[in-house]
């Protein structure tokens, strides 16, 4: 997000094509309780299985995601998680399911906005990692060299209000 961006921010996510390769890159992740320095590990090795966004009753939008790992642990020496990397953290400004647009429409048609009838949604995407073909990989310890995505799925659950007789199912459902 650029400095001095208004709303409404938009996001792109784009899965890798599966025809360049069948291994997803990795990423290191670090954990801990703020401040407490010797509860810091870090992850490195890490691609994401499972990732889900979901929102509850118009409240605070929450991420989730499902990560396999290489088994490398560590503790990082001179970590902070307040300025990890030499980039300052900024206030966390949540996400909340009340602000999010819902637009709807039959197909070929101009999409309605039904916001107001947005109750709850989760969009969930797997990669379905094979752990099994990176068994015959295992060298010197419990490492994984590789992990491949198998067939990979995107799922979404809205939930709308509304009731038996209302304009928008009889016309739409």
């Amino acid at each position: 997000m650029a400095s001095g961006a208004a709303d409404p921010f938009t996001n792109t996510l784009t899965a890798q094509v599966g025809t360049t390769s069948d291994q997803l890159p990795s990423t290191s992740i670090i954990q801990g309780t703020r401040g407490q320095n010797l509860t810091y590990q870090k992850y490195k090795g890490c691609v994401p299985n499972e990732v889900r966004f979901s929102c509850e009753n118009r409240g605070k939008c929450i991420l989730n995601a499902t990560y396999f790992t290489d088994g490398n642990e560590t503790q990082p020496s001179g970590a902070e998680i307040t300025t990890l990397d030499g980039l300052a953290l900024a206030a966390a400004t949540p996400l909340w399911g009340k602000n999010a647009t819902f637009k709807i429409a039959n197909a070929g048609s101009a999409l309605v906005d039904q916001s107001s009838l947005l109750r709850s949604f989760e969009l969930t995407w797997n990669n379905n990692l094979s752990r099994e073909d990176g068994h015959g990989q295992i060298t010197d310890g419990v490492n994984l060299k590789a992990l491949r995505f198998g067939t990979r799925a995107l799922t979404c659950t809205i939930k709308i209000w509304g009731a038996k007789g209302d304009a928008f199912y009889t016309t739409d459902f």
